[in-house]
């Protein structure tokens, strides 16, 4: 039986470091046996079973690639191996592997994988190849994760399972849980693209409009106007995320009882919904990036409360409330790759401001306004949060708070033949729907969109080191946040806190919070001039620019002036223009020739670029 060389298996964690976890110490009395360097038998009932043909390994790899037109496999698709109780699948794999392509191996016993890879060298060389990857048991699930999250998800497309029956029949839910995981990962990951390249000119767009509000970094106010100041300027003080679910309004006199106790942040839909009930919160957030957010604040005035706003949330919300008070932050994810690295992804465009006028600050988001309202809690440093109208179901087969701006354009639909409730029960029923544990017992509707939200606030409040407290009256239960039986007693037993009472007074935490003025820097107006020069730039003539671009791009000295990379150069985020164009391209690469993958690329990128200078048009 051979046994790994000490400097082999160095290389191969200095590759990939998560493969150190199996060349610990092994079990003293091991379930699983290997001889001959790839036949596995295992223990089980006081018996030794095997788990692949001893004589004929090879026509068994046969049966399991005999479904499978192997001829026809693409480099964009991932390959997951189940079960590695035959291990000669991986040489056999090894051998029809596209270049480029990702290969992973998954058993359910983290034994078993530790025994093939410290004394296989089946395994050696499997692993030895760039993208091909060992990921095995549950304690090996989170780097898989990792993995995947870190792909380039936009050079990827199937998943192609190959099972090995006699492995996956020991452990069938381990193998069903980790297709579901992997089909999971791959279509959140499609689903960030395509919300990506569906939204980035709107992003860019809306970034370029409020730097206009931001002032010289030299002001003496000009860390006021962003988030990074206020990092803990509420360390101790209570804080309410007040969301705009079904059942806000049964928490009214909690929130009243509260506004002089805790600080009071609510989500852009839940503002006309406390405003008339006579609650004024002290702060709201925007996230959305589209026209419609708007609607939440039409009629109202935002002078008196401070606005939390995405830099590429809507910029008619400052143009159009009176905002005074406006503090700007920016989304980013921290992902953490397979290595152990982890990568701060930031909202594409946010660079060119903060290029400008320094580090913005930001937040994480789970996709909703809501979770960017939890995270700027936790940034301000607020112990406790109080989680209010935070339903995550449809209770009362309702979506929103009576109130909200979208119960207000249901209303205007009602009609003698149609009622406000068959309007809601028409939208439910379109969506994929199911039962969760509801707060004060039984079951409640929730869907698979909220169930993500859910599923995000469980995971940030297990990590958050404040309590986090559910006083909503209704909706789903929150399993890592603090039940709390009576909310109406829980508020009424937190004391009253003089540095709400003067929050906005001389002195106070927000006190020196500048009004915004409309100001076009330098850097906006040498970019409003490049975009009214699109017309004028020389089209790339080859497909091998287009696929050397990103290269050429960094090349100081690129003569082709007048060029697109020229312009990215200038301004890196305007490659947003090219992705779609590069998507496309790269997804149907050998149908298209070199003269007419050119065209799309040209055509594209100069239309996109166009359409945003119009966007801009009333900064000229």
């Amino acid at each position: 039986m051979a046994k790994i060389a000490h400097n082999l298996q160095e290389a191969l964690i200095r590759n990939k470091p998560y493969l150190a976890y199996y060349f610990a110490q092994t079990s003293k009395n091991p379930i699983f046996h290997l001889e001959n360097d790839s036949h596995i038998s295992y223990h089980s009932e006081g018996r030794l079973n095997s788990l692949s043909s001893r004589y004929n390994p090879e026509r068994e790899l046969e049966q399991m690639l005999a479904q499978d037109k192997t001829s026809l496999w693409k480099s964009s698709e991932i390959v997951c191996i189940f079960g590695l109780g035959n291990p000669a699948i991986l040489t056999k794999v090894l051998g029809l592997l596209k270049k480029n392509q990702i290969c992973i191996a998954i058993d359910a016993s983290f034994e078993l994988a530790q025994i093939i890879c410290q004394e296989s060298t089946i395994l050696w060389n499997f692993l030895k190849r760039p993208g091909c990857h060992l990921f095995c048991g549950t304690e090996l699930q989170m780097s898989m994760q990792q993995y995947i999250a870190s792909l380039p998800i936009e050079s990827l497309s199937l998943l192609r399972i190959i099972s090995h029956p006699p492995s996956t029949r020991l452990n069938p839910d381990f193998y069903s849980q980790a297709k579901a995981l992997i089909q999971k990962l791959i279509t959140t990951r499609m689903s960030d693209l395509l919300t990506r390249l569906e939204f980035e000119h709107l992003w860019v767009k809306n970034i370029i409009s409020h730097s206009c509000y931001l002032p010289d970094p030299k002001h003496p106010n000009a860390a006021s106007y962003t988030i990074g100041k206020y990092k803990n300027v509420l360390s101790k003080i209570p804080g309410v995320l007040v969301a705009s679910g079904p059942s806000l309004e049964d928490s009214f006199e909690e929130l009243k009882i509260l506004k002089e106790k805790a600080f009071i942040i609510c989500v852009d839909s839940a503002l006309k919904v406390l405003l008339k009930a006579g609650i004024e919160p002290h702060g709201v957030i925007v996230l959305d990036a589209q026209a419609h957010t708007f609607f939440s604040f039409s009629g109202l005035s935002l002078s008196k409360y401070i606005l939390f706003a995405d830099i590429a949330s809507n910029p008619q919300i400052i143009r159009k409330t009176n905002a005074q008070r406006i503090i700007f932050s920016t989304t980013a994810q921290t992902k953490h790759n397979f290595d152990g690295k982890t990568k701060l992804d930031t909202t594409i465009g946010s660079e060119f401001v903060q290029k400008i006028y320094g580090e913005i600050g930001y937040l994480e988001s789970g996709g909703s306004v809501a979770t960017s309202g939890f995270d700027l809690l936790r940034f301000l440093g607020c112990d406790p949060i109080l989680l209010i109208g935070l339903d995550q179901a449809y209770s009362g087969r309702k979506i929103h708070s009576n109130g909200s701006h979208q119960s207000e354009r249901w209303l205007s639909q009602v009609s003698r033949t149609k009622s406000l409730a068959g309007t809601i029960e028409e939208i439910v029923q379109k969506r994929e729907t199911f039962n969760l544990a509801g707060i004060g017992g039984g079951l409640v509707l929730s869907d698979y969109v909220l169930n993500l939200y859910k599923s995000w606030f469980e995971e940030a409040i297990s990590r958050s080191p404040q309590k986090v407290y559910q006083l909503t009256a209704q909706g789903a239960i929150l399993e890592s946040a603090i039940a709390v039986e009576s909310p109406l007693s829980f508020a009424k037993a937190i004391p009253i806190n003089d540095a709400i009472l003067k929050i906005y007074q001389k002195n106070g935490l927000f006190a020196d919070l500048p009004i915004p003025s409309l100001k076009k820097h330098r850097a906006l107006r040498e970019l409003l001039k490049a975009l009214d020069k699109i017309d004028n730039i020389d089209n790339i003539n080859n497909i091998n620019d287009i696929e050397n671009k990103s290269n050429k791009a960094n090349e100081i000295g690129n003569d082709e002036e007048n060029s697109f990379e020229n312009l990215f150069i200038s301004f890196p985020f305007l490659k947003f223009a090219s992705h779609k164009a590069e998507l496309y391209i790269k997804r149907n690469k050998e149908k298209l020739t070199k003269k007419h993958a050119s065209k799309i690329y040209n055509t594209r990128v100069r239309d996109i670029l166009k359409k945003l200078a119009r966007s801009l048009s009333h900064l000229s």
